[in-house]
């Protein structure tokens, strides 16, 4: 086509993390959430799905005013493209309908599980999932291992133990702490300042071992609190931010390191100053919405679903 495909990469990656913020199962910080609060895959629809909605609808009309030159360019060659069979890429038609099968179980077991009391834990109906995927479509192992993105996973396991060291000699600790400090005597602006800075330190050292550092810390404030402070808001801000704030870099979300690992692969290499310069500005566009969203309807989120 002629053009560059950096920008639907950075865009596809970004508006990832973004949609994430709306189901248990769409950002990994949700599941550790869920997992440690007992949240479920039909509260995190009602309470954290209308705000995605609408960051999604700012970060697209965002996204489409920076790259204005880039949807603007005239792509080549679209007649040959539009002629090729997009079903030819898919090798196995029965591979794919019986793991699009077990995909669908999955997901309809997380809505219902809840409401036919099925006792449990959201990691066990994703491992299910996948192992129904393998038993019924049989992949070719070698392959498989083959086509893991090694680089990507090498840089997962460094960065954890890197903040894993941070966390251990207690910085992420004190970091969180000082918020409480100073935000305790106002839940509501406590649970804004969760917000931010979740999302800045996310798109520092990763979403995710930040959302394990932060979460106990949550549950001690509530502790300490003696029933003063409801955590259930402070829950959802931490969703809010660790989500939103992964797009402000390529090591914000695992679906940032993918996109680099994979784009870089196929001779697309991204750099993190071409990142930030687009994803700084949706992670604080993203924040302030849910700022708003948190100061008008902190009251829904006040109670434990």
């Amino acid at each position: 086509l002629k053009i560059s495909a950096i920008p639907p990469l950075i865009a596809e990656a970004i508006l990832s993390d973004t949609g994430g913020v709306a189901t248990l199962v769409g950002d990994p910080p949700n599941v550790m959430i869920a997992a440690s609060t007992g949240f479920t895959f039909n509260s995190f629809i009602e309470h954290l799905t209308p705000l995605t909605v609408i960051a999604w609808i700012a970060t697209m009309g965002y996204m489409r005013y920076y790259y204005r030159d880039w949807i603007e360019t005239k792509p080549e060659h679209v007649e040959e493209l539009l002629a090729e069979d997009e079903w030819a890429v898919v090798r196995d038609l029965r591979m794919m309908n019986r793991t699009l099968v077990a995909l669908s179980l999955t997901i309809v077991t997380f809505s219902v599980h809840e409401i036919i009391h099925l006792e449990l834990e959201i990691s066990a109906i994703a491992l299910g999932g996948a192992g129904l995927a393998i038993a019924l479509s049989l992949p070719d192992l070698p392959e498989v291992v083959e086509r893991v993105e090694w680089p990507a996973l090498l840089f997962f396991a460094g960065l954890f133990i890197m903040v894993g060291g941070l966390e251990g000699v207690g910085h992420l600790t004190a970091l969180a702490s000082w918020i409480f400090d100073t935000f305790a005597d106002d839940p509501l602006m406590l649970a804004v300042a969760v917000i931010w800075v979740s999302a800045i330190a996310s798109a520092i050292v990763d979403n995710i071992p930040f959302a394990a550092a932060m979460i106990p810390v949550i549950h001690k404030l509530g502790e300490l609190s003696e029933g003063d402070i409801n955590t259930a808001p402070l829950f959802w801000a931490l969703a809010m931010g660790c989500g939103f704030g992964g797009n402000a870099t390529p090591i914000g979300s695992s679906a940032n390191v993918m996109t680099v690992s994979i784009a870089e692969r196929g001779g697309h290499a991204i750099s993190t100053a071409e990142w930030i310069r687009v994803g700084l500005p949706v992670m604080m566009i993203t924040c302030v919405v849910a700022s708003i969203f948190m100061i008008l309807f902190y009251d829904s989120l006040y109670v434990n679903p």
